[in-house]
């Protein structure tokens, strides 16, 4: 699954900055930084950069997407369903991605 969000965002360029120090601060936007706090399984940090990030643009799915499978992996299920239902209204393509995480 990891693998499978590793390579879609790849390719859209979302993890293309250089991981030197943290976050916005070394040239990573917040939502680069959330998924290298995410995929480093800092899923507190990762939720700190998403909700950020929604500060910033409350209709970003993807920002609620990546807080959704920060907080279920952190066994936050209740909040991480709300989060990916937020990113199914805002975006239905993420709707099979998250069927797919549910079923774990």
């Amino acid at each position: 699954m990891k693998k499978i969000l590793f390579l879609m965002l790849s390719m859209c360029g979302i993890l293309g900055a250089a991981d030197v120090g943290n976050g916005i601060a070394s040239g990573q936007t917040g939502m680069q930084a959330g998924y290298r706090k995410y995929f480093e399984k800092d899923y507190a940090g990762a939720v700190i950069e998403c909700t950020n990030e929604l500060k910033r643009d409350k209709e970003n799915a993807r920002a609620y997407f990546l807080r959704g499978m920060a907080r279920y992996d952190a066994g936050e299920k209740e909040d991480a369903l709300k989060d990916f239902a937020a990113a199914k209204r805002l975006d239905a393509s993420f709707s099979k991605e998250i069927e797919r995480t549910l079923r774990k």
